[in-house]
């Protein structure tokens, strides 16, 4: 990688050939969510392992919701936004079951031909 050249074998046996292929020079990036699994020699040659936190304050969710929902053409009322936040628990998963409830609800809502959905409330 640092010399910006690929090294190919081609074949197999006594019969096989090797040759180097030039590539341009590039940046590399690179991104796992288990860091654990790639070998300290790989890891150490990238040099800057950094580590993105996650959106799991209640905004950042709200934001993450309503997003959704404007991709997928539909409206959701305010308090619908904050209640699937908040129902998303705030846990490393959390951006990924919202979309999902997002996704959940517009189908429903294709379903029923509701309009602007609002949060039930459940009673005990």
């Amino acid at each position: 990688m640092e010399d910006f050249q690929l090294d190919l074998i081609i074949g197999e046996g006594p019969a096989a050939r090797s040759g180097a292929h030039r590539s341009a020079e590039v940046t590399l990036v690179g991104a796992t969510t288990r860091l654990g699994l790639i070998t300290t020699p790989l890891r150490e040659r990238f040099g800057i392992p950094g580590c993105v936190s996650t959106s799991t304050t209640r905004a950042s969710l709200e934001e993450i919701v309503r997003r959704g929902a404007g991709v997928l053409g539909f409206d959701l009322a305010p308090d619908g936004a904050t209640e699937i936040a908040r129902r998303s628990r705030g846990t490393r998963a959390s951006p990924a079951a919202c979309c999902g409830r997002v996704a959940r609800l517009r189908r429903r809502r294709q379903i029923r031909a509701a309009s602007t959905p609002k949060p039930r409330r459940f009673r005990r």
